[in-house]
């Protein structure tokens, strides 16, 4: 069995709720926080996320001591997931690495 080594930064923790994307050309829009890091967030979106594109990013209340209430990001990567319910999958990094705190 071959293992492989952990290329990323921070530790990730597993996480459903609600986050809304917005950028300059595009309206916000709700989509699901699937995992978060220091360093990003994992999300399902009703809509394709161009990767290289800057992104806002909203959290509730009650995601505060998770991730940044208000934050900036970069999207790194962005797939298209078929299935009954198509969607996509994408993966944006915060500008500044945030502790989860504001």
């Amino acid at each position: 069995m071959q293992y492989y080594r952990e290329k990323r930064r921070y530790d990730r923790h597993d996480n459903v709720d609600e986050l809304q994307v917005s950028s300059d050309n595009q309206s916000p829009t709700r989509v699901v926080l699937l995992n978060y890091s220091k360093a990003g967030v994992y999300i399902k979106s009703p809509r394709y996320l161009a990767p290289g594109a800057p992104v806002n990013l909203a959290a509730d209340e009650h995601l505060r001591d998770k991730v940044p209430q208000t934050c900036k990001g970069s999207v790194v990567w962005c797939s298209f997931v078929a299935g009954k319910r198509p969607h996509f999958r994408a993966g944006i990094r915060f500008f500044q690495d945030h502790d989860g705190t504001n």
